[in-house]
């Protein structure tokens, strides 16, 4: 996204005109910074409002957002229910502990390990950003999740067939 310039001529007798009109582009914008002047000609001195921006309309947010990925789509039902089991736990220890979501396990990272169904250190420390912090903090609790689910699944299908 480009730098870009607007200026602003406000005379004393529309002020009020160009006050408005400088407020909604204000609104509009994302300001880097505004430079002031007033510029003495006579009868038509007038201040010069120099605006640096960036525009601030939805082509970001909808990069970010064609960006997110909704992994009941793409994940298939049974790695999707262990993916929101895991989901489910970060939520609560997310709580239970203060921190933000995505300090504990991002996305990438829940739908990594539904999809391989991990159930040992060395497999998560093959998660990319699962480090040692990750793995002291969190690892036994995301093993246990792991072998629940994948194991009750398993247990249903051998009570079925």
């Amino acid at each position: 996204m480009s730098i870009q310039y607007k200026f602003f001529w406000i005379s004393p007798d529309n002020s009020h005109h160009m006050e408005t009109e400088l407020n909604q582009f204000l609104n509009s914008i994302q300001v880097i910074s505004v430079d002031r002047k007033f510029v003495t000609n006579g009868n038509k001195s007038q201040f010069c409002i120099i605006i640096e921006y960036r525009n601030n309309h939805s082509t970001e947010k909808q990069s970010k957002a064609s960006k997110r990925i909704d992994y009941r789509e793409v994940l298939s039902p049974e790695d999707f229910s262990l993916y929101a089991t895991i989901r489910d736990w970060r939520k609560e220890t997310a709580k239970k502990s203060g921190l933000q979501l995505y300090s504990i396990l991002n996305n990438e990272q829940m739908a990594q390990i539904a999809q391989n169904k991990i159930t040992t250190k060395e497999g998560l420390q093959k998660v990319d950003g699962f480090g040692k912090t990750r793995m002291e903090n969190y690892g036994n609790d995301i093993i246990k999740i792991v072998q629940k689910v994948s194991g009750s699944k398993k247990e249903t299908l051998r009570l079925k067939g």
